[in-house]
């Protein structure tokens, strides 16, 4: 069976509230989560600029990486996968100088996984150093499902890599309309992935 394809931030990571915790300390600025509406953090966060350069460089120093919490269920789902043979992917758009710390995260938490790609998602990096891909070397690989946040990468991957994807509700992902090849998920718990491709499962009270 192909790879899991499973983004980190906000999917296993719970980045965003990481970082409105730090927004408040650091800048005294405070956004509410479903304020979030905007996968720019710009415009979601209300800073540009040096400003916004500072504190995403602050963002991701290790320090601000290893305070923040896992998604609830992530853990004990791709545990639960790899027991079952699963193969998984971790897939993050996180600058480079992040990669030790978010190599660490994952071990911290007991994150089962069997390969850890740094991909330059949103131009920020420098493709082909230091083993970041490019989205063309990724656009080149073969997953079963992916567990994506950000509302482009989900459109990417559902229509030119023709990959199922599992949308992770989010406020930021919210006005991103019906497509085929996207499931909307509220919580891990719904998606079951195996052999025969993967399939939402209801969950009730």
């Amino acid at each position: 069976m192909l790879p899991i394809y499973v983004d980190l931030d906000d999917v296993l990571c719970d980045t965003a509230r990481g970082l409105l915790n730090l927004l408040g300390r650091e800048y005294g600025k405070h956004v509410a989560y479903d304020d979030l509406t905007s996968f720019d953090l710009t415009v979601s966060l209300g800073i540009r600029g040096a400003e916004f350069e500072q504190f995403f460089s602050l963002a991701h120093h290790p320090d601000e990486l290893m305070g923040y919490g896992p998604i609830p269920g992530a853990v004990a789902a791709l545990d639960s996968w790899s027991q079952k043979g699963l193969t998984i992917a971790i897939v993050t758009g996180r600058p480079e100088a992040a990669r030790e710390a978010s190599l660490e995260w994952l071990a911290r938490h007991s994150v089962a996984y069997d390969r850890f790609y740094l991909v330059d998602k949103y131009g920020r990096g420098n493709p082909g150093s230091n083993g970041v891909l490019s989205m063309e070397a990724l656009s080149a690989m073969d997953f079963s499902l992916a567990v994506e946040d950000a509302p482009e990468m989900a459109l990417h991957l559902a229509g030119r890599m023709q990959t199922p994807v599992a949308l992770m509700d989010r406020p930021w992902n919210r006005g991103l309309p019906v497509q085929a090849g996207i499931t909307r998920v509220t919580s891990w718990e719904e998606i079951s992935p195996g052999e025969q491709g993967w399939r939402r499962r209801d969950v009730r009270p």
